[in-house]
């Protein structure tokens, strides 16, 4: 079961982000061993999430749908990517359950997998907002 938790959440989100603690962890040691500049990654999120993630899906754009309902979020100027999901009711709400720092440019093996595992999640229904006992 993975648990998530708010990261940005609130009447002033379109789309809310709730994230793992791994990926929470992922995404704090890129920010703060690689990222240049610093809260770049986290900045991006947040102004994503409050004008509503819709806005930015596409092919050419930095929210892209990889493939089972999982979409990546990433920049051209680096090769972080968070990956997740909607909740199932619309766009309103996005799990993260996952983020990486990739290898390379291509989708390697190891890529496929870590998307077909947040596939796997989504498709199984094994994830659920943190309650105040966790």
């Amino acid at each position: 079961m993975v648990i998530v938790r708010p990261l940005f959440a609130g009447d002033a989100y379109r789309t809310e982000v709730w994230i793992s603690d791994d990926a929470l962890a992922a995404i704090e040691k890129y920010v703060r061993k690689k990222e240049n500049p610093r809260g770049f990654l986290l900045k991006k999120l947040k102004h994503y999430a409050m004008n509503g993630f819709e806005n930015y899906v596409g092919s050419d754009k930095p929210i892209r749908h990889e493939w089972d309902g999982v979409y990546r979020i990433g920049h051209d100027n680096n090769l972080f990517r968070v990956l997740g999901f909607f909740d199932g009711r619309g766009d309103g709400i996005f799990i993260s359950a996952d983020a990486y720092l990739k290898r390379g440019q291509d989708l390697s093996a190891a890529d496929r997998r870590r998307i077909n595992a947040v596939a796997r999640i989504k498709a199984e229904g094994t994830w659920r907002k943190a309650s105040d006992d966790d």
